[in-house]
């Protein structure tokens, strides 16, 4: 329940997808939190929080929109092959 949308198809069923966060380039600007609070919460500095794990089909969507507006570009949304 995010507030961007994006134009992508969603994730195929033989993929799973997951965030991914380049702490390198990561400054604690906070704004994946706010365009994805449902997957990315923030530790007292800042800095995302991320669960490992897939993310549930419905996010991925926002999850690539929140990547795509993050001002460092420190998140990215990543496929795996299903096991």
């Amino acid at each position: 329940m995010g507030l961007l949308r994006g134009s992508r198809a969603a994730t195929p069923l033989h993929a799973r997808s997951q965030l991914r966060v380049d702490w390198n380039a990561c400054h604690a600007a906070g704004l994946c939190h706010e365009l994805l609070p449902e997957v990315v919460s923030l530790d007292p500095w800042g800095y995302p929080v991320v669960e490992d794990g897939p993310l549930p089909v419905e996010q991925v969507r926002d999850a690539r929109a929140a990547a795509r507006a993050c001002p460092r570009f420190a998140l990215r949304v990543v496929e795996a092959p299903a096991g």
